[in-house]
């Protein structure tokens, strides 16, 4: 199955252009319900593998880089699903994710399963739904540069000292960051209130879905 990130994206994609160089490289929560979701059910975000979306005044693109932490809120009913559903149905969505957020969405998929929030064959479903997804360009693949490991460092150097940083989260983070650069981004969606934090610091406008109403 083709990975979106190697067909042509909506965005410009530096990672794209010949000659670029890149680099591969508290409390439990309760348990909650699995979202019902069919193909051809509760989604009504644009088949992409159509005529692109075009924007008007009335409805503009809106680029919204999503952090794993919101993402998966997309697939299981939690705190804050129904934000990112709506993040993610709005016509002309331009829905950007980091390349690591295809491994790490399944990651979290699976401690959901060893935390007991849903079975192993759950987990098989999501896993598919999510790869279909991907491979019909619901989610625009953004591939990493030298820049953003550079950049990542610096998030670190900056803010690590005196709060929480991650290192892939500081990758996620720097994705947005580099892509406002690129592009100016409508908000950087994270349930992650210590990153929100910091992207707020950092000049970006954030959603965190579990404070939205």
């Amino acid at each position: 199955m083709a990975w979106a990130e190697d067909r042509a994206p909506w965005r410009h994609d530096p990672s794209a252009d010949p000659g670029t160089k890149t680099e591969e490289g508290g409390t439990k929560p309760p348990r909650l319900a699995l979202r019902d979701w069919s193909e051809g059910g509760k989604s009504n975000h644009p088949d992409k593998r159509s005529l692109p979306y075009l924007p008007t005044p009335e409805a503009p693109f809106h680029a919204e880089p999503l952090h794993t932490s919101a993402l998966v809120k997309h697939y299981h009913l939690e705190a804050g699903s129904g934000a990112v559903d709506r993040i993610i149905n709005e016509p002309g969505a331009e829905l950007l994710i980091a390349r690591l957020t295809l491994v790490e969405t399944i990651s979290v998929f699976a401690i959901k399963v060893r935390t007991g929030e849903f079975d192993a064959a759950q987990f098989a479903r999501l896993r598919g739904l999510f790869a279909t997804h991907v491979a019909r360009r619901r989610y625009q693949v953004i591939r990493f540069l030298n820049v953003h490991y550079d950049r990542a460092q610096d998030l670190i150097k900056n803010h690590g000292l005196t709060r929480q940083m991650r290192t892939l989260d500081a990758l996620q983070l720097t994705v947005a960051l580099h892509s406002h650069q690129t592009a100016p981004i409508d908000h950087f969606v994270c349930s992650d209130q210590r990153l929100c934090d910091v992207a707020t610091v950092e000049g970006l406008a954030v959603i965190n879905p579990e404070l939205t109403p």
